[in-house]
């Protein structure tokens, strides 16, 4: 954030996880934030979807983070919540199922 309270995000790129335990997860974003020179201490939230290895109440990565960082609040991300919610409701809408499974499974044979 700026002195006028602005925030702004980044995206910093994408690094290879050899694991996708809570805990590989967790020691690679530290080790990442340690190689890009930013300060752990510094975050105030995380945001991810709702898979266990990132927000889980034991071994996720949002639980690890905040024993460390107590302002690094956990938010389900909106985005995730979404799509969730669209593809509950397409299942749901007997027209938009039914659109879905034409589109989906309709194969296309090759011009001669």
């Amino acid at each position: 954030a700026d002195d006028q309270f602005h925030v702004y995000e980044r995206f910093i790129g994408f690094q290879r996880a050899s694991s996708t335990t809570g805990e590989a997860l967790f020691k690679l974003l530290v080790m990442w934030l340690k190689q890009l020179d930013l300060d752990i201490n510094n975050i105030v939230g995380q945001c991810f979807d709702g898979a266990s290895a990132m927000r889980g109440t034991y071994k996720g990565v949002s639980t690890r983070l905040l024993q460390i960082v107590p302002t690094a609040l956990y938010v389900h991300c909106n985005g995730h919540i979404l799509n969730l919610c669209l593809v509950d409701l397409s299942q749901a809408v007997v027209p938009v199922r039914n659109n879905f499974g034409i589109t989906n499974h309709t194969k296309r044979t090759p011009e001669i």
